[in-house]
């Protein structure tokens, strides 16, 4: 509402004056090594992978879930999240040829 007074969209703020409600504080249980490896374990094969991507790098489901298998350097032991959360997956609907709507002009990507 700030930008919008700055900008000459209001004149004054709605916003001044009140009082938000006190935010409980929450209790994050940290799981130790032991723990970890037992969820991990518990997921299955398919996911523990995931599960210690997070756990370990920080990785939030969909920056591990867009992973591609190019985006691992084990000489340099790196690992680059480039793809924004959410975008296609290599084989996913979005990938496959689309005929194009009538009169639209015809591009071809590089292969």
């Amino acid at each position: 509402m700030h930008a919008a007074v700055e900008a000459d969209r209001l004149i004054k703020t709605p916003c001044r004056g009140i009082k938000l409600p006190d935010r409980p504080e929450l209790d994050r249980h940290m799981l130790d090594a032991a723990q970890l490896s037992l969820l991990a374990a518990a997921a299955g094969p398919d996911y523990e992978p995931l599960i210690w991507l997070g756990a370990l790098l920080g990785l939030r489901w969909g920056e591990c879930a867009g992973l591609r298998v190019g985006r691992i350097d084990f000489l340099n032991r790196r690992l680059t999240v480039a793809e924004p959360p959410g975008s296609p997956t290599v084989g996913s609907a979005s990938d496959r040829p689309n005929p194009p709507p009538a009169g639209a002009p015809s591009a071809s990507r590089p292969t």
